[in-house]
């Protein structure tokens, strides 16, 4: 870790960063890694290249990873930017049509409905992609629980919530 580190932060080993190596010390979820990326991100807010690459890796490690990236994303503000707009959209399935006004309250939702297990909360909403975020979140846990409420609730359900589940059981198949 301790190498990996000072290649990191070496003069050009921030720029000679692979997507790879991001993925990895993601998926090891060890804490120095996790820390390591960390800072990274947080140095990086400026730098367009390597932020938009911690981000796009951010869901590969585990929950309680994803969520730690989440708060800081929130928390420094990086939804104004268009790659991290564009990886929430990924992360979730959706479209990148959704207005400059829900894709903060995207992350916002997103990051409320993990820390706060809003999935059965976001079901019962009128608001589409709240809804299609309660999918996303039981998802998040287990893909076949999240298919199963698709299954079961489906004909409860109004043509709007039907089409977003029907799009959600598409993404997540």
């Amino acid at each position: 870790m301790d190498r990996i580190e000072q290649g990191v932060f070496e003069a050009e080993g921030v720029s000679q960063l692979s997507d790879i190596l991001l993925e990895a010390l993601i998926m090891s979820g060890h804490p120095r890694a996790i820390f390591l990326v960390d800072k990274l991100l947080r140095a990086a807010k400026l730098s367009e290249g390597l932020r938009q690459s911690i981000i796009e890796v951010i869901d590969f490690g585990s929950l309680d990873t994803f969520k730690h990236f989440l708060q800081i994303i929130q928390a420094e503000n990086l939804l104004r930017f268009s790659s991290v707009k564009r990886a929430f959209l990924t992360f979730a399935g959706l479209s990148d049509e959704l207005s400059d006004k829900t894709i903060p309250l995207l992350g916002q939702w997103l990051l409320e409905g993990l820390l706060g297990e809003k999935a059965e909360e976001y079901l019962q909403e009128k608001n589409y992609v709240k809804f299609y975020l309660g999918l996303y979140l039981k998802a998040c846990h287990s893909v076949e629980d999240a298919l199963s409420v698709v299954t079961e609730r489906f004909s409860k359900w109004d043509q709007h919530h039907q089409h977003e589940s029907g799009k959600f059981a598409w993404a997540a198949s």
